[in-house]
């Protein structure tokens, strides 16, 4: 057994003596892509550090040390299969160099103050293209001075950023220079990568011909929105014509409707209201001579019955205007004019002026009835031979309606009232609080004047 033992350790020999050898190197971190490798600057070079170790994650200025086997690739010695550990000082990090195409043969003099490996550097070059690569990892084509370089970026760029990148841009780029791992055959020179830490590092140059490239950028972008905005456009007006076709379509049913009630009340309260006048009329005497006192109510009731017959016909009339969520307020009286001067032996007239143009139907109905209790009043009371209907504004969303006429003036203080079966001025008083307007009147000499105060 022991022979055994002895045997297997004489065989293990010559492997650890091949076993290679590990090497402890010290410095400042100048640039980190973690699980992959580190730039560390030591006394007298940059080694490159390969690593799997992400954490504790190195940020450029860590003193570290690092334990790996030493290698030598392009001509520099690297640190392969390395760990490390921070040391928790803080070193110095060269200052950015800015530099040109004529600076990158320095690149490769190993061993010369002048060497640039690893060091930051930031140089202005154009865009030539941008790919994103595997594993959150984007390759960066430039042109510098006539040079093609590599540039990468650990990440993806944003849309923004990728968008404008894509209309190759001059750019000023702030990063670190090193060489890539590949052999390159003999007196080939080896490729330049600039390793750039994060999109920060990249600055647009907003140039005259990137201006005008980011213009056509835009309205073609825009162009290609455009199916969908004309497709938006007509959705919305498709929309405002069903509702449109919906509002018409309710305003014709009631318009409709308010035929038939007006139909319906000619075609039956009208007519019993009449009968029952007839059958009052008979009552009294047919001469026309002041009835007996004992008749009284009966003449009061034919008096209530003849305020209440005209009212529904005015009613009757109000529900057939159409116009009046037709048209404008101004038609609609016009049309009342005419409609009265056809009708009387009187001289009926208007000056409209100031008049909106809608009002609200509940409000416009109330007026109209004003008007017309008015001019009745002129007529029947009054022995009006002349009436004026006119208007004015009274400054924003306020107007002034007046109805003028020759007829014998009234005391509004001492006027016949419900008691007495006359209804008007009471309903114009009621009409104007319902709808929120004033009313006043006036008598003067030969003229009285209604005038009403309305906002809109």
């Amino acid at each position: 057994m022991k022979r055994f033992i002895s045997i297997l350790a004489l065989a293990a020999l010559p492997l650890y003596a091949n076993e290679p050898q590990t090497e402890s190197v010290r410095g400042t971190v100048l640039y980190c892509q973690a699980w992959q490798f580190f730039l560390l600057k030591t006394e007298d070079r940059v080694v490159r550090v390969q690593t799997r170790q992400g954490d504790p994650a190195l940020s450029p200025g860590d003193v570290v040390e690092a334990r790996g086997v030493p290698a030598r690739r392009n001509g520099r010695i690297t640190v392969e299969a390395a760990t490390y550990e921070k040391t928790g000082e803080n070193g110095v990090v060269p200052e950015t160099q800015l530099i040109g195409p004529k600076d990158f043969p320095r690149v490769f003099d190993e061993g010369k103050p002048s060497d640039l490996y690893g060091m930051p550097v930031r140089l202005k070059a154009r865009i030539l293209n941008v790919i994103p690569r595997e594993w959150a990892f984007t390759d960066i084509d430039i042109e510098c001075g006539g040079e093609v370089i590599s540039a990468s970026i650990n990440g993806y760029l944003d849309d923004e950023l990728g968008e404008l990148l894509a209309l190759h841009p001059d750019v000023e780029l702030e990063g670190f220079l090193i060489v890539l791992d590949i052999d390159f055959p003999n007196g080939e020179t080896p490729k330049i990568d600039l390793r750039l830490p994060d999109s920060d590092a990249i600055t647009i140059i907003p140039n005259t011909a990137f201006r005008r490239r980011l213009l056509a950028h835009k309205v073609s972008k825009a162009a290609s929105y455009a199916p969908w905005l004309l497709l938006l456009v007509v959705a919305a007006l498709s929309f405002k014509l069903y509702r449109a076709h919906q509002s018409k379509s309710r305003l014709q049913a009631v318009i409709a409707e308010r035929r038939r009630m007006a139909a319906d009340l000619h075609d039956s309260i009208e007519q019993h209201l009449a009968g029952a006048r007839l059958y009052l009329d008979s009552m009294l005497p047919e001469d026309g001579s002041p009835a007996p006192e004992e008749l009284k109510p009966v003449e009061l009731a034919r008096d209530i019955l003849v305020t209440a017959k005209r009212e529904i016909r005015e009613t009757i009339w109000n529900l057939r205007i159409d116009e009046l969520t037709q048209k404008s307020p101004k038609d609609v009286l016009m049309s009342l004019v005419q409609k009265l001067a056809s009708t009387t032996a009187i001289r009926v007239e208007a000056s409209l002026n100031g008049l909106p143009d809608t009002l609200p139907e509940a409000l416009f109905s109330d007026i109209l009835y004003v008007v017309q209790e008015s001019v009745t009043n002129a007529i029947k009371h009054g022995k009006a031979t002349r009436i004026l209907i006119a208007s004015d504004a009274r400054g924003p969303k306020k107007f002034e309606l007046r109805i003028v006429n020759n007829g014998t003036p009234f005391d509004t203080q001492h006027a016949l009232g419900p008691e007495a079966g006359h209804f008007g001025l009471s309903g114009m008083r009621e009409r104007a609080r319902r709808s929120g307007f004033a009313i006043s009147f006036a008598s003067k000499r030969h003229t009285t004047s209604i005038r009403l105060e309305i906002k809109t």
